[in-house]
């Protein structure tokens, strides 16, 4: 969700109720996909695009319990882990969704 790619597949992957919780300074706060994806339209319209760089993803853990799943994912940026993410999923009748996210920015 960090850069203004193909927002269909972003609308495809995360469910329609998706919020990633953050943490800042002990308060939380709730930043709905609707947002996010409302943002990246916005920008991508006044043609501002973000720093290229390359992030690889790796997936640390996947748990699957029937319709529910758990993801720990960690990025990295010119070698340094930046984050660690936790993602939970469900499956629904069109495919698995990303339904929260929490991170740990390191």
């Amino acid at each position: 969700m960090q850069n203004l790619g193909n927002l269909e597949k972003t609308r495809f992957g995360f469910h329609p109720d998706f919020v990633l919780l953050v943490l800042w300074d002990s308060q939380l706060t709730r930043l709905p996909i609707a947002d996010r994806i409302a943002s990246a339209e916005k920008s991508k319209a006044a043609d501002r695009k973000p720093p290229l760089t390359t992030c690889p993803c790796k997936f640390l853990q996947v748990d699957i319990s029937g319709e529910a799943a758990m993801i720990k994912a960690e990025l990295r940026r010119e070698g340094q882990r930046i984050f660690a993410d936790y993602l939970s999923l469900y499956k629904f009748p069109n495919g698995w969704k990303i339904v929260n996210k929490i991170y740990y920015r390191h």
